[in-house]
């Protein structure tokens, strides 16, 4: 049997992570990277700046559950 890598991360671009006070992150990993507050900020500018974040998505230190749900409905792109 032969391992095969994890799919690129796509965190911030096909989901992403909004805590009870309304901070937005790319991924549940990484919560203190925030990319803005959906109480404080239009959400056009919080997910201008998600797509504009090169991290993490180069990271395959996880395969969580909302990684792997997220690759395996398809490679699509949030607008």
């Amino acid at each position: 049997m032969t391992a095969t890598a994890a799919p690129p991360c796509r965190a911030g671009l096909q989901g992403f992570t909004i805590d009870p006070a309304g901070n937005v992150t790319a991924c549940n990993e990484h919560l203190s990277d925030t990319a803005g507050n959906l109480a404080a900020e239009p959400s056009p500018q919080v997910r201008q700046r998600l797509r504009a974040r090169p991290a993490p998505r180069r990271c395959n230190g996880c395969y969580t559950p909302c990684r792997g749900v997220g690759n395996a409905l398809g490679g699509g792109v949030l607008r």
